[in-house]
């Protein structure tokens, strides 16, 4: 789901409404935070940033949403409140996991629903070491639909959102009740978490491929996100999508922060 952009832009610049990152210091923080990976922590991010095209859409989309979360305006407090998840951890110092759904965990099309490759192993894991919520922007009847494929036992997802608990068509973190330094979303579609741009981790889109390993690989990451104590910091430093904007366009961005 996209937000028409460039108008929203103009309406910011004329409004004279600029927010800044709400968490601008982590953002500073990761921008200054010399990058002291090793071989084996940069091979783990690989599942992305070494398949991502230069000249996909998903570049597009990247650079675009990083543009917009530099001038997304932050919702009220009481239009939050009214969407409030109220999530049961399974243990008190578990980070929370947003997955989104379509091209991230399965695709659907035409009545056909293929199950992204090492879902199953993937949720199970992580249902084990964090606190999982699904969030789609479809209908509650289609996460319904979905959900008896991909955890048909209830036993993955401590809860399940849809467009009814977005803020306009942005998934807002803040609904969750938990520290940001503690929450990770993972969406294909980079618009969806523009209000905290540095809790999101992309992934690429899942369209029916057979050989595709997006999320075993993207499972030995998250293993070792978990452990940090602010997940923004690692993401900001590793993914670099606040800084996207800075280039002429997601090609440049891709071809200058990823090489």
């Amino acid at each position: 789901m996209k937000l028409n952009h460039h108008s929203k832009s103009c309406q910011i610049i004329i409004n004279k409404k600029i927010t800044n990152f709400q968490n601008l210091e982590t953002q500073r923080t990761a921008d200054t935070t010399p990058d002291l990976q090793n071989n084996d922590e940069k091979s783990k991010i690989n599942y992305f940033t070494n398949k991502i095209s230069s000249d996909c859409k998903l570049a597009r989309e990247l650079h675009e949403a990083s543009l917009q979360s530099h001038w997304y305006i932050e919702q009220p407090k009481e239009i939050v409140d009214k969407r409030i998840v109220k999530l049961k951890k399974q243990q008190k110092n578990h980070k929370v996991v947003v997955l989104d759904l379509d091209e991230t965990l399965i695709y659907h099309k035409n009545d056909q629903s293929i199950i992204r490759p090492f879902c199953k192993q993937f949720l199970d894991r992580l249902s084990k070491i964090c606190t999982l919520v699904l969030f789609t922007a479809a209908k509650i009847e289609h996460a319904t639909n979905m959900l008896k494929l991909i955890d048909p036992n209830k036993q993955y997802f401590k809860a399940v959102c849809t467009i009814d608990n977005m803020i306009g068509k942005v998934k807002d973190l803040r609904i969750f009740q938990t520290d940001l330094k503690d929450i990770v979303i993972i969406d294909n579609s980079p618009y969806n978490f523009i209000a905290q741009i540095n809790n999101g981790l992309p992934i690429l889109p899942f369209e029916g491929q057979n050989d595709d390993n997006q999320l075993e690989e993207l499972l030995s990451y998250l293993e070792d996100l978990l452990l940090v104590d602010d997940v923004r910091i690692e993401l900001a430093k590793k993914f670099k999508l606040q800084q996207f904007y800075k280039e002429l366009n997601g090609r440049q961005a891709i071809n200058k922060l990823y090489s």
